[in-house]
């Protein structure tokens, strides 16, 4: 970096987003200093960080209107399937994603231990030792609100493997208003919408538990997509809603499916449920899912749908 290019970091002393000062020379040094691709603190909860990418169109005056997409890791906190920028032109690129759509990519980092080291699934129910971790990602986007004044809060793009499936899942249920997708991988936990059985299983106790009821008429507003490896058969402890997670996911698209949610039920061939399994495989999946919704392509299949397992 010369003297000079010290002398604009050290003027635009955050990254230049929304200041109409910011030429395109400009530009081009603070995009040297990764101020659009890099992992940031949560000011309200310095307990928390979260990745955050910013698109190509940022810097753009007038500002284009952005959307969030966000994907929540599993419980092996595992970023890197999602923020490893790889090929821009891979159909598995998160970042080639927001780019084209005008998203910022969110990726929460929630770590083992903000209140007790020993509970590394702390967030999958979204609550957890007086945290909640639903908030906790409102609150990251409120952050970046603060910088991106054209940023809709709403019509979130929310998604996650495993631990991050059940969060997606639980998210789902509580804030379905600020949702337009959400992509549900292989959550080991499934919470079907059975009235009859409680927490994990059912939502009998939903309400008591996260001080709201489930807004079902909001609930049928986002897509959602189901998304599973057709080898993910391991037999797990036992629960009313299937012994393996392909049986527990089959229970979630009839529930979710009775109720009027509009589902997509992907299988991946070949595919587990480790990360041991090609990433890119279940990821471009997602985003093929994703891109289909921001064409509207969802539209006129929900008019005829009739969910049916």
């Amino acid at each position: 970096m010369s003297e000079n290019d010290y002398d604009v970091w050290q003027e635009f002393s955050c990254d230049g987003i929304g200041d109409p000062n910011a030429t395109p020379d400009v530009v081009n040094i603070l995009m040297d200093g990764c101020f659009r691709d890099n992992i940031w603190q949560l000011f309200s909860d310095p307990r928390f960080s979260f990745y955050a990418y910013y698109p190509e169109s940022i810097y753009k005056q007038p500002m284009p209107k952005f959307r969030i997409l966000s994907m929540i890791h599993g419980s092996s906190r595992d970023i890197s399937w999602y923020t490893n920028r790889g090929n821009q032109n891979s159909p598995a690129s998160f970042q080639a994603l927001a780019d084209k759509y005008d998203l910022i990519f969110v990726v929460p980092i929630f770590p083992v231990g903000p209140t007790d080291s020993r509970h590394i699934v702390n967030y999958h129910a979204l609550r957890d030792s007086g945290i909640d971790y639903d908030e906790v990602l409102i609150s990251m986007i409120a952050q970046i609100k603060q910088r991106v004044p054209t940023l809709d809060t709403k019509n979130i793009l929310l998604g996650g493997h495993s631990g991050g499936g059940q969060y997606t899942m639980r998210f789902l249920y509580c804030h379905p208003e600020l949702l337009m997708a959400a992509s549900i991988g292989a959550p080991g936990d499934p919470t079907l919408l059975d009235g009859s059985l409680d927490y994990p299983w059912g939502i009998r106790d939903f309400e008591e538990r996260y001080g709201r009821a489930i807004d079902f008429s909001e609930l049928r507003k986002p897509v959602v997509q189901l998304l599973i490896g057709d080898k993910d058969s391991q037999q797990l402890l036992k629960s009313p809603t299937g012994s393996t997670r392909r049986e527990r996911m089959d229970n979630l698209y009839r529930s979710l499916s009775e109720h009027g949610v509009y589902c997509r039920y992907d299988i991946l061939e070949n595919y587990g449920h480790s990360s041991s399994f090609n990433p890119e495989q279940r990821c471009g999946k997602i985003i093929e899912f994703f891109t289909e919704v921001l064409e509207g392509r969802f539209t006129e299949d929900r008019k005829k749908s009739n969910n049916q397992v």
